[in-house]
């Protein structure tokens, strides 16, 4: 389908009408190639998606309609017309003669041919392959030469006229919405393949509209882990899950410790289960959301004339106007900019909105204060080295909130703490 709607597009911008038309035709002939060869194809393997099941019963319907019968047996009426139309050209300086061909002009032209080159005869020469590139249009000479062939067969380009004219629009919209969409599916299929041979594991996920359960294990972030692919660097896989009324994760730790891409990972993997495509994981069940709501930090523009914390104030309240108990919602450290007293009221006040909504969240903050303020918040915590504090693991488990563990094990390493520093003045 890429290759017809390529020829399509030529024919479309080409200026002179049987260029046009030719390129249009040859569309049409490898649409049809197309369309028939998928349902021979669909008929002789067993479909189990319901998505599949049904376009191959409006396929099979639409290649036995009377219309589209129609249209293939005029498109050989119309080719078996055009192989008939031969000519010839006779070309004196500047002068072209169009003419139709006649039998006795193959034997003529043969023994020219046979004289320019006998003095060839016996000669070593070299090969030369030369590739010829592939013209989507004509110049003016090529079109009055056309003109004058439609001339000498008025019948034949009458024909090709009016079979243009009748199927222009001879694209079906089902069958080219299904070949964009079977595209993305069969390109997301090759993109994997590099993680997969890397030894990362794929899943297709358990789908629930249930609140019951969710889980996934092994899971990493698509877009960090190309990138990691690409440097050869290790790339870590996390767990997650909520049970029974648990709602919201709410991740903590160090900076730069996996936070933000455990929350992309998140928003990734229930977007991609909505495609329906494998995702990321060893195994998983996913909730099948309505929509994916994300407010993520980003720098203060200076032509916004709102502050940075009423802008996060507007656009929080934008998504709990439209988000419902269907929802994912993801947020990445907000209020950063308010005050701690400040940021710890108004984030409370969000992650109470958020319960009463009853959807799924993941909230990425610095504020371990939230972090066990209700029995549905769930605390994971972006975990370090316990030999070397400094060294960040990225990995993400389910433990209270400490900040003041990680400072501690850091001042630690640099001999920094209250009694090291003691000790040091004392000596």
């Amino acid at each position: 389908m890429d290759v017809v709607k390529r020829e399509l597009h030529f024919s479309e911008r080409i200026e002179y009408k049987y260029n046009k038309e030719g390129w249009w035709l040859e569309a049409l002939r490898k649409f049809i190639n197309a369309v028939t060869k998928l349902n021979l194809f669909l008929s002789e393997i067993e479909v189990s998606s319901k998505g599949l099941r049904d376009f191959y019963a409006y396929l099979k319907e639409y290649v036995e309609s009377k219309s589209f019968l129609e249209l293939k047996e005029n498109l050989e009426k119309v080719s078996n017309a055009l192989e008939k139309v031969v000519f010839c050209l006779h070309i004196d300086g500047l002068k072209v003669m169009v003419y139709k061909y006649e039998e006795e002009d193959d034997k003529e032209y043969e023994e020219e041919i046979v004289r320019t080159f006998e003095r060839f005869r016996g000669v070593e020469f070299k090969e030369y392959d030369v590739k010829i590139p592939i013209r989507t249009g004509m110049d003016h000479v090529e079109n009055e030469i056309i003109n004058a062939v439609a001339k000498l067969y008025p019948h034949t380009f009458e024909l090709l006229d009016n079979f243009y004219t009748d199927y222009y629009q001879f694209l079906d919209k089902v069958i080219d919405r299904f070949s964009k969409e079977i595209k993305f599916y069969l390109d997301y299929l090759d993109f994997i393949k590099r993680f997969k041979e890397n030894g990362l594991k794929f899943c297709y996920p358990e789908v629930t509209k249930n609140k019951e359960e969710l889980y996934l294990y092994d899971g990493f972030d698509l877009a960090l882990a190309y990138e990691k692919l690409k440097k050869n660097e290790t790339i870590v896989v996390n767990d997650f899950w909520l049970k029974e009324n648990e709602r919201i994760t709410l991740v903590t730790g160090p900076n730069q410790g996996g936070k933000t891409t455990f929350a992309r990972m998140f928003g990734q993997i229930h977007y991609l289960t909505r495609l329906g495509v494998p995702i990321p994981g060893t195994k998983a069940k996913i909730f099948l959301c309505d929509n994916i709501f994300t407010h993520f930090e980003r720098e203060e523009k200076v032509q916004n004339l709102k502050g940075k914390l009423e802008s996060d104030l507007l656009e929080l309240k934008q998504i709990l106007n439209l988000a419902s108990s269907e929802s994912i919602i993801i947020l990445n450290e907000t209020f950063s900019s308010a005050t701690m007293a400040d940021a710890i009221f108004l984030a409370k006040n969000i992650i109470e909105k958020i319960l009463e909504l009853d959807c799924y969240a993941i909230y990425v903050t610095f504020l371990d204060e939230v972090a066990s303020m209700d029995e549905k918040v769930v605390s994971m915590v972006a975990t370090v080295s316990k030999e070397d504090p400094s060294i960040k693991t990225f990995k993400i488990i389910r433990k209270p909130a400490d900040g003041k563990a990680y400072a501690i094990l850091l001042a630690e390493k640099y001999s920094l703490t209250y009694e090291q520093l003691k000790r040091r003045l004392e000596a």
